[in-house]
């Protein structure tokens, strides 16, 4: 009998235990508001560099304080650029570039008008828009249009 009323008391008092613990560890709402505040942005500009400390990447702000991101291949070209245009009609809207081993922009795909339609567009070597496809900023139709080497453009698909 006396070895059941120390096992009875033993698992009484972990019940007992149990119960304290949950109730002293258990997170109040306080608790739980300071665990969810948000962490200290990291200001400035992130650049990074290979082995032989040449610029590999590029993060921080553009011309208007938005984000600006570039990426550079091994003789420290620009090969990838993301952003947001800076401009007074397309300020804020974004895009990404691609550009040759002449740093030179050969794609882009962006976001246009104040409808922010989609558009890929392709350029030659001078940088003028040679194919663009897209989406009407007026009827969200889709078109596909070229500018032949004398400058004018043709409409290869337009939806009515």
């Amino acid at each position: 009998m006396k070895k059941f009323v120390q096992t009875l008391m033993m698992l009484f008092t972990g019940f007992i235990g149990g119960i304290a613990g949950a109730l002293i560890f258990q997170p109040t709402p306080l608790l739980a508001a300071a665990t969810e505040s948000k962490p200290k942005p990291i200001q400035g500009v992130v650049d990074l560099a290979n082995a032989k400390a040449n610029r590999i990447a590029y993060l921080g702000p553009g011309q208007i304080g938005q984000g600006t991101f570039f990426l550079y291949d091994e003789k420290q070209n620009v090969r990838l650029q993301m952003g947001s245009y800076p401009g007074y009609k397309e300020k804020g809207q974004p895009l990404i570039g691609l550009h040759d081993r002449e740093q030179r922009m050969r794609m882009l795909f962006r976001l246009y008008n104040s409808t922010d339609v989609p558009m890929l567009i392709f350029k030659d070597t001078y940088g003028r828009d040679r194919l663009v496809i897209g989406l009407h900023a007026g009827t969200q139709e889709p078109f596909i249009e070229f500018t032949d080497g004398n400058g004018i453009s043709k409409r290869m698909v337009a939806l009515p």
